[in-house]
């Protein structure tokens, strides 16, 4: 099944993404859990739990516990794809390391397949 990110949830996890690389002891942990999660997303035939609301009767949610996210999301079963509607971070305070300071690695970016709008492959992979 193919996985389309919203421009709302490519805009959140690059956000998200910005603030783990900045402040986190490990900052590719959301990265990775990320496309860890797209890729269970298009492999499994029932992801994510039901949390169904009277705009989106079908819309599910998977937690990312090592990030402490969640990913919104709703599947088209006609259309053979999932449309990952939202990504909302738990947690509103800075990574830090042990000695409270913040942790400042290289700059760097979510891989391209995780683009704002745009389709991604169950089988995405850092590369």
């Amino acid at each position: 099944m193919n996985v389309f990110i919203s421009k709302r949830a490519g805009r959140a996890a690059t956000r998200i993404d910005a603030r783990w690389r900045k402040y986190a002891d490990f900052p590719n942990t959301f990265a990775l859990e990320l496309l860890e999660a797209i890729d269970f997303l298009g492999s499994v035939d029932t992801p994510g739990t039901p949390l169904p609301t009277e705009k989106r009767p079908g819309l599910k949610r998977l937690l990312m516990p090592k990030s402490r996210c969640h990913m919104y999301f709703e599947i088209d079963e006609r259309k053979q794809m999932i449309r990952v509607l939202h990504v909302w971070t738990a947690d509103a305070r800075p990574h830090r390391s042990s000695d409270g300071l913040p942790f400042w690695p290289p700059k760097t970016r979510l891989p391209a397949r995780v683009r704002v709008g745009a389709r991604v492959s169950a089988s995405a992979k850092l590369g």
